[in-house]
């Protein structure tokens, strides 16, 4: 019996490979849901044959729900590492500009999957770029949706920097409920279920690419978690109220999620915060003559005393002694 290349769709199991780190920093039984759909650890690890994108929508759904976490996915997707990611890497290296990204994007996507195909449409001051599956979903795949749509906004976010504007940026998926509210983002249900789409500014499409993807590590996938805290808290730094639950208000997701991903390299939220205030002190008592008030509130310290406290116990010394000590 002839069957049309349609009947059955195929993708890579290394595109699973993000979801399997965070069920495994959960300590959840990662070779029983893979098994369930026919794949090993080693599969994904290796990324060796192919999987039947139906399974892929099982697996993404399962592994939501045994993390019970209902934003798992979109989390997921959120702090990937594009740089390494199949469907990124390379590409993230040798295209200067996101419209350069997108278009070679759509072009290379069926060596990497020919369930899915995507596009890149400019209506003028929004452009949208959306993923449309090229065959009759039978089994649920809101999860992968959501799992996709992080993937583009956190994309856009990274190669933006300073120009980025959440309440700009519109995803459409099947379930807008998926993405939590403190993205910020405004959310839309697509009543066609074969669609998902991110849009936003159009002028986005000409940014360079000097931004935080220039320094994730190639490491593991959570290692690109660091550059996207500094990227994204660097600005609030001298804002005494930034905490780690405002901290991760601001960077879009659950303080849990965070603290459990930063948790391998010995660190927490409020440790990052710290380390950056600790950073930017150094900086500015080795570089100007501010006076300490002034450095003291530009690290987020509403007055010297408080912040001389902060700094012995960073330096074990006082910030007059660091200063004099660098010359």
């Amino acid at each position: 019996m002839r069957h049309s290349t349609h009947d059955i769709q195929l993708m890579r199991p290394g595109l699973l490979s993000p979801l399997i780190s965070a069920l495994a920093l959960r300590g959840l039984d990662t070779d029983g849901l893979l098994e369930r759909v026919g794949l090993t650890r080693s599969d994904v690890d290796n990324d060796t044959g192919m999987v039947a994108a139906k399974h892929t929508h099982q697996f993404i759904a399962g592994a939501a729900k045994a993390s019970g976490e209902r934003h798992f996915s979109w989390n997921v997707g959120w702090t990937l590492d594009h740089a390494t990611y199949p469907l990124f890497a390379g590409l993230v290296a040798r295209c200067q500009t996101l419209s350069e990204l997108f278009t070679e994007m759509a072009v290379s996507t069926a060596t990497h999957a020919s369930a899915t195909g995507f596009a890149l449409n400019i209506e003028g001051p929004y452009s949208l770029f959306h993923g449309k599956r090229r065959y009759r979903c039978d089994t649920p795949s809101a999860q992968t949706d959501a799992f996709s749509a992080a993937m583009l906004a956190s994309l856009l976010f990274r190669y933006v920097g300073d120009e980025w504007s959440a309440k700009e940026v519109t995803v459409e998926l099947q379930d807008p409920g998926l993405v939590p509210g403190s993205s910020k983002l405004r959310r839309v249900r697509t009543t066609n279920t074969s669609l998902m789409g991110i849009r936003f500014p159009t002028r986005w499409l000409l940014i360079g690419s000097e931004s935080a993807l220039g320094a994730v590590s190639a490491g593991a996938p959570d290692l690109s978690l660091l550059p996207y805290l500094h990227q994204s808290l660097g600005k609030h730094i001298d804002n005494p109220e930034l905490d780690a639950g405002a901290a991760a208000e601001i960077c879009g997701l659950s303080l849990y999620d965070l603290n459990q991903v930063l948790a391998p390299e010995e660190l927490t939220l409020a440790k990052v915060i710290d380390e950056m205030r600790r950073e930017r002190a150094r900086q500015m008592l080795a570089e100007g003559s501010n006076a300490i008030a002034e450095v003291g509130r530009a690290c987020g310290y509403r007055d010297a005393t408080s912040f001389s406290r902060v700094f012995q116990r960073w330096e074990g010394q006082s910030p007059r002694q660091f200063r004099a000590a660098v010359g």
